[in-house]
């Protein structure tokens, strides 16, 4: 007969607690622990004690909060949990929602009152929910109306990417799983890969690196320009949280740049926002190829690529008569640039230039040549003269300014 004996094991290790703290609510000290458990320590985001045994956590901070989710962890375990305002009697954010979501019929007055009540902007903080209203604007994103699912996603983006009125630490933890970002990848309305895309560029660090970056690529082949537009603007973000090489970036944004604008455009510019990323990594890219592309195909952008990456490109007087030619720009760090390195040649091109159409561009030519070190600003310049790998403005993916949502 064999006989069992059955010895108590001490399972020693850290208990994890991943939680949203909303900067209204307090921090991650406002988060309480039974008495002898620890030490534990503290960050934005994360409450990680070491023990021997299951931890129970709880909210110690103001009544009008409280703790929801995965309270309870094991050593060597994370939870998952959110500090939320606290149930009340009258809810009229989560009843307002939760009345949405078997709405078929949805007009233009519920959406506003939709963008009242979740949408963040820089003069409007909507009410913090509470479970069942978190719960039920996440179910808005299943909603067989577009325009819900659109204003839905737009006002969970602070929880999920980093914006600069961000309710929550950055390093909280996502309402939404990496199940919920495919879905939404896949949804039939252009505006929700649009501003998944948007998303996807500055995703909070739990949304698990390699899902950013195959979503991302994912979105890259939409059928879509404007939203593979947005997943090109999106990859410097991918690379900055290491979610792909800039090498790979540097390939995925080349192969978009003789499609025709918005997103062949952005992908041209993202050959100059990618130079300092490459240079930190090492690597070494066919520069002169991708600014003969983007002569080919976009060379208003020429401007700023060349401008950007000026150190490693020869200066060719094709080049420059293509920009002077057959663009609008004129940037005047990069003709400083020629008249230093390359006096001879530009004076060859400005000789045999005739420029009719653009009488005003000579003018300013003739002064930058004269006077290279402090060079004329120029409105038109296809690059800031401080700071070349800034974003061009035509670059940002939000569309016209919206009225604010008020009370």
């Amino acid at each position: 007969m064999l006989v069992w004996l059955l010895f108590p094991v001490s399972l020693a290790g850290t208990a994890t607690l991943h939680v949203s703290v909303p900067h209204a609510a307090g921090t991650t000290e406002d988060i309480a622990v039974p008495d002898g458990v620890g030490p534990c320590a503290r960050d934005d985001g994360f409450v990680r004690c070491d023990t021997d045994v299951p931890i129970r956590f709880r909210w110690d901070g103001a009544d009008d909060w409280t703790l929801s989710g995965v309270m309870v962890v094991a050593p060597g375990q994370t939870g998952r949990a959110f500090v939320l305002t606290a149930p009340r009697e009258e809810d009229e954010q989560a009843a307002f929602l939760q009345a949405l979501l078997d709405d078929v019929q949805v007009d233009r007055h519920e959406i506003t009152r939709l963008r009242e009540l979740t949408v963040y902007t820089s003069d409007w903080t909507p009410p913090y929910p509470t479970r069942a209203a978190l719960q039920a604007h996440t179910a808005l994103l299943r909603h067989r109306d577009a325009k819900v699912r659109r204003e839905a996603l737009e006002g969970l983006h602070p929880f999920v990417a980093g914006t600069s009125f961000d309710p929550t630490p950055r390093e909280a933890p996502s309402p939404l799983y990496v199940e919920d970002l495919d879905a939404l990848a896949m949804d039939p309305d252009v505006g929700v890969r649009k501003r998944l895309a948007r998303i996807l560029r500055d995703a909070r660090p739990d949304i698990p690196r390699q899902d950013v970056a195959r979503l991302l690529e994912l979105l890259l082949q939409d059928p879509h320009a404007g939203v593979r537009r947005a997943a090109v603007v999106g990859l410097t973000g991918a690379v900055d949280r290491d979610a792909m090489t800039a090498e790979h970036a540097w390939s995925l944004v080349l192969a978009r740049v003789p499609e025709p604008p918005p997103a062949g455009r952005a992908a041209a510019n993202q050959l100059a926002s990618l130079r300092s990323r490459l240079l930190r990594e090492g690597t070494e890219v066919d520069v002169v190829a991708a600014l003969e592309l983007v002569l080919a195909h976009h060379p208003e952008r020429a401007w700023r690529v060349w401008s950007t990456w000026k150190q490693e490109l020869p200066v060719k007087e094709a080049w420059i008569r293509r920009l002077l030619d057959d663009t609008v720009g004129m940037d005047p760090v990069l003709v400083g640039h020629w008249q230093e390195h390359a006096s001879d040649v530009l004076d060859r091109v400005v000789a045999e230039w005739t420029p009719e159409r653009h009488p005003e561009r000579a003018d300013l030519l003739r002064r930058l040549r004269d006077a290279p070190a402090e060079p004329a600003a120029d409105p038109s310049s296809a690059v800031s003269e401080g700071n070349p790998e800034e974003p061009a403005a035509d670059d940002s993916l939000s569309g016209p300014p919206e009225a604010p949502p008020g009370p």
